[in-house]
């Protein structure tokens, strides 16, 4: 993972728990305040979704190199018999 990407991950994560904690705090001394903690909770959702999603794309990224680096060994080993084959010939 390249490091712009690890530190936008790792911002991502922050303010995921700021809202998540900022939502549980005005809960817990302010329960009456739906006006606030509602809106909160769909952010908090959402978040929720974009961090998985990151994950997800993260977890395929990493898939696709290494399928990538499989087929670029297997072109290198397919290159080499061809040129062992054409020394033969």
């Amino acid at each position: 993972m390249k490091v712009d990407t690890l530190i936008a991950e790792i911002n991502l994560r922050a303010v995921y728990d700021s809202i998540r904690l900022s939502v549980e705090e005005i809960e817990t001394k302010h329960p009456e305040r739906t006006d606030l903690i509602e809106p909160m909770r769909k952010h908090e959702s959402n978040l929720k979704q974009v961090l998985f999603t990151w994950s997800e794309r993260e977890r395929v990224i990493k898939m696709l190199n290494n399928h990538i680096k499989n087929l670029e060994i297997e072109n290198l080993e397919l290159r080499h018999k061809q040129l062992f084959y054409d020394e033969k010939v």
